[in-house]
């Protein structure tokens, strides 16, 4: 058996060419949730009792929805 190198160079270049997207899907994404998760934050360490139930839930529901209507074909 033998490598063919040639298709293994032009997938790694497609390949390559695809991570400034997903680094730029990634940043985004930060920095869309990063001032909504430090609200959240602060609030919960400052006591406020809506958004510390509201927060509380997020973490309780969240992990709750996902395993409950993930889909069973991608496991």
């Amino acid at each position: 058996m033998e490598l063919d190198f040639d298709f293994m160079e032009k997938t790694f270049g497609l390949l390559w060419t695809g991570v400034p997207v997903t680094m730029e899907i990634t940043i985004v994404s930060l920095l869309l949730a990063s001032p909504i998760a430090f609200y959240f934050a602060l609030n919960r360490i400052k006591g406020n009792p809506v958004v510390s139930l509201i927060s509380r839930g997020y973490v309780v529901l969240c992990p709750w929805y996902s395993y409950c209507f993930a889909d069973s074909s991608a496991l």
